[in-house]
């Protein structure tokens, strides 16, 4: 405190004037701090409390430092700043950065993160727990409105077709799944659920009237397939144009494109046929626990 007051300046109060508010810091006389001899000759307070100058017990020396040095969480800091090349991820240039100074950089040397890029790295690995959520949620508010543990369960399962096609175009297009393709992955749950319920609520009404398990499946299926195909694929033509996206910010309507587009045709095209078997098979389920209870 002694030295910055002295040779710097140290904050001690505000005043107020003319309704002004002015700050209050004390130093030295500009011609007793403006020269080395001034700070050897500083009086300083010693052990037994006389006053000695600086150069009894000190030897200033002369060293080039840094104009500006930078803190970042308490710690000495550089700042970085990346441009990527046009088609690189945000995740790799990370992931370079790190492997850069963990290999080439004092074990003492640490990489903190800002803005979009400290974010990112927080949300790491959180795609497992964002499906699992959304899926166990949605076959929650499924339960609620069919009063059934085991009516939505064909229509939770048919949302793994979509996942499956739009992970593999992602891996196909080497696109990395980033928080627009997680964002993709999630809309489809249910884009792909809405599609399926079509099936199974009609499939429902069948057999409450008295139609066998098999023939409610095949009547669901039947009459409701238009219906199915016109709901997935008017969604499916609707993407395209973020599919083949272009000009500033097209790399994130194009990751978010590719996720919906082939998610939303494999569940068409293959997770449809695999509706019927499933309503089938949990159906004859339900019922035969059923008939065990009674």
């Amino acid at each position: 405190t002694f030295m910055q007051s002295s040779f710097a300046s140290l904050y001690v109060n505000d005043f107020n004037l003319n309704g002004y508010s002015f700050k209050v810091k004390i130093q030295l006389e500009g011609n007793e701090r403006s020269t080395l001899n001034a700070l050897e000759e500083t009086m300083v307070q010693n052990n037994t409390g006389d006053m000695v100058p600086l150069s009894a017990f000190t030897t200033p020396r002369i060293m080039l430092g840094a104009r500006k040095i930078e803190r970042f969480n308490q710690n000495m800091s550089a700042a970085i700043t990346v441009i990527p090349v046009p088609g690189a991820s945000s995740e790799r240039i990370m992931n370079k950065i790190e492997d850069i100074v963990k290999r080439e950089f004092p074990s003492h040397y640490t990489v903190g993160w800002t803005d979009m890029s400290y974010q990112e790295r927080n949300n790491d690995g959180r795609i497992v727990i964002l499906m699992t959520l959304a899926v166990i949620f949605g076959y929650l508010f499924l339960v609620a409105q069919y009063e059934s543990w085991t009516v939505p369960l064909p229509v939770i399962l048919s949302v793994a077709f979509a996942s499956l096609g739009g992970i593999t175009a992602l891996w196909l297009t080497d696109m990395l799944l980033d928080i627009y393709a997680q964002l993709g992955l999630i809309m489809l749950i249910g884009l792909c659920a809405k599609s399926t319920i079509l099936m199974v609520e009609f499939s429902m009404q069948e057999r409450a009237a008295g139609r066998s398990v098999v023939q409610a499946a095949l009547n669901g299926a039947n009459y409701r397939y238009r219906a199915v195909l016109m709901t997935a694929w008017s969604f499916i033509f609707g993407v395209l144009p973020l599919l083949f996206a272009s000009g500033a910010g097209a790399e994130s309507r194009r990751v978010i494109g590719m996720t919906t587009f082939w998610g939303m045709l494999t569940a068409t095209v293959l997770g449809i046929a695999f509706i019927p078997p499933l309503y089938t098979l949990f159906q004859k389920a339900r019922e035969a626990a059923r008939r065990k209870k009674s």
